[in-house]
């Protein structure tokens, strides 16, 4: 019986092991074919060529959007992905902290993701036929509350999860309207382009807040969540980016050079 046992749980471990694995490539798989169904576009550009160096179109880009809020917008959406990283990190420690299992820490990075979803409908309802970056404002000062709280006071399981979902709904709120704008706002020759450089910047600070957070996270010993403090700061600056962009109106006609119709 002893070695049946062991037996059973090592194919359990080894299934264990193996079905993250595979739902990531059902996941990529699911992708793949549904990017298949997308409908064919017509180029918005014909004109444009395939750059070997990307670096020279994102630099273009820049000085295409320059002075507009398109500029700032892309900043802002870029910092954002720069406190999710580092929040999402400081998450993932969060077991020894709270003396709880993985499955338990699994469950808040879930409620992140379900609280980002209310946030995003929320958002949307309240943009209704504009760009309202005032919603963006109100959801980065929403992540500095959330963050600071959760990172200065005492951590509990029940307490976290309320920070977690109040942290992804605050980032629903902000997401949304900066997304939108990223998209709505470029010229159609350079939508694209826009999308692409914003992308790229977004991936840019990831790759920054890993590095910090592992330079970081020796400073904090056994107590990890007070980087959120430092998330709520950066949200603070995230905030200070958007009271520079203006609300956009979708029912009139906007450009880059024009300017944006204020709401």
């Amino acid at each position: 019986h002893g070695e049946n046992s062991a037996n059973g749980l090592q194919s359990t471990t080894s299934w264990n092991m193996w079905l993250p694995g595979l739902v990531l490539l059902s996941v990529a798989v699911l992708g793949i074919i549904a990017i298949i169904w997308l409908p064919k576009l017509k180029p918005a550009d014909e004109t444009a060529q395939f750059e070997l160096n990307p670096f020279k179109t994102y630099v273009a880009t820049v000085a295409w959007a320059w002075g507009s809020p398109v500029v700032t917008g892309a900043i802002a959406w870029s910092v954002f992905y720069l406190v999710a990283t580092l929040a999402l990190l400081v998450v993932t420690e969060l077991g020894e902290v709270l003396d709880v299992s993985d499955a338990k820490v699994t469950y808040l990075l879930a409620t992140i993701g379900v609280a980002v979803g209310i946030g995003s409908l929320i958002a949307g309802f309240i943009s209704r036929s504009g760009i309202r970056i005032g919603v963006s404002r109100v959801g980065a000062i929403a992540m500095v509350i959330t963050l600071i709280a959760a990172g200065v006071t005492t951590p509990t399981y029940i307490w976290m999860a309320v920070c977690m979902f109040c942290l992804g709904l605050s980032a629903g709120l902000y997401a949304v309207p900066l997304q939108s704008l990223m998209q709505v706002l470029p010229e159609p020759d350079h939508r694209g382009r826009v999308l692409a450089t914003s992308n790229a910047m977004s991936f840019l600070l990831m790759a920054a807040g890993s590095f910090g957070y592992w330079w970081l996270r020796p400073l904090f010993g056994d107590q990890p969540q007070r980087i959120f403090v430092i998330c709520g700061f950066i949200s603070f600056v995230a905030w200070l980016i958007c009271r520079r962009i203006p609300s956009i109106s979708l029912q009139e006609p906007h450009s880059k050079h024009d300017g944006p119709a204020h709401v």
